[in-house]
């Protein structure tokens, strides 16, 4: 018995390895060619401030004004976007009556702004800022999210100092860090309300019967 390959065996092996290799390249260009059709089509929303904290004429908040832009080629659906401010997320809404999880627009067309000119206000009620630590103005961040033409769900930061980065990232469990967002804003209003509460009780326990008499009829 000989021993090694003949050379009709090589060749079918030489044959095989190259039409091998040329399926691992069509492979590769397949999948190149779709990774960047998917980023063609990845859409980057940016919720952008045109002013900081001010009083609002929704009596009981503060409000910020907000717009939003797609920055990229692809169409965002289901948009929301807002302000973080002390680690409390607040959804831009058109009126305070509307759900506190925001507004939805549901589709930001590539290059689209929204508003067109302007913004929106993105309303902060004030008893949630009496519990913030320090002044919860210079840690505030913009923030989008939105989902791409396959369902998923992602999410821009944008602080509003112009030396800070610009934070793109996926979110997965949406449902989950909605609801702890929730929760966070229920707590916040709940303690600034107990807050509230107790500074009141303190300032009548201060005042004479007269002035309690004339804080009643003026209440």
């Amino acid at each position: 018995m000989r021993h090694g390959l003949s050379f009709g065996q090589w060749l079918a092996l030489v044959g095989a390895a190259i039409a091998l290799l040329g399926v691992l390249v069509a492979g590769f260009n397949v999948w190149m060619a779709a990774s960047n059709e998917r980023k063609r089509a990845q859409p980057i929303v940016i919720a952008h401030e045109e002013h900081g904290r001010t009083f609002s004429h929704d009596a009981g908040h503060f409000a910020v004004g907000g717009y939003v832009t797609n920055e990229a080629s692809g169409h965002a659906f289901n948009v929301r976007f807002g302000v973080e401010m002390g680690g409390v997320r607040y959804p831009q809404k058109h009126a305070v009556e509307d759900p506190d999880s925001g507004n939805v627009h549901r589709v930001l067309r590539p290059g689209e702004r929204r508003p067109t000119g302007g913004s929106w206000p993105i309303l902060i009620p004030q008893l949630s800022l009496l519990v913030a630590k320090g002044d919860p103005d210079p840690g505030r961040v913009y923030w989008a999210r939105y989902e791409n033409a396959r369902s998923q769900t992602w999410e821009t930061r944008n602080p509003w100092n112009r030396s800070a980065r610009l934070d793109i990232r996926r979110v997965r469990w949406v449902r989950l860090n909605e609801w702890r967002e929730q929760r966070r804003r229920t707590k916040t209003g709940e303690q600034g309300a107990e807050w509230e509460r107790k500074a009141l009780a303190e300032l009548r326990a201060g005042m004479t019967d007269e002035e309690r008499e004339n804080a009643d009829e003026g209440s």
